[in-house]
């Protein structure tokens, strides 16, 4: 099994991972949802949730090459 990387923060609150699974899920959802498709929702909200924290991850691993690019400047 893959494990997942360790993006942890060293304050209280909400990680850089957190933040940009937040961001992923406005472009994974609609803007309004209708009220009738919210009870499928609970069916693929954890498809949903794991799909934001894969795309989180790729933002912060192109966050640190990109890093590492300036560096090479």
């Amino acid at each position: 099994m893959k494990q997942e990387p360790n993006y942890s923060c060293t304050s209280p609150g909400m990680s850089l991972r957190d933040w940009f699974a937040g961001q992923a899920l406005k472009a994974i959802l609609p803007p309004a949802p209708d009220p009738e498709s919210l009870e499928h929702l609970s069916d693929a909200a954890s498809v949903v949730a794991k799909a934001a924290y894969i795309v989180a991850d790729a933002m912060i691993i192109q966050r640190e090459g990109e890093k590492h690019e300036l560096c090479k400047i």
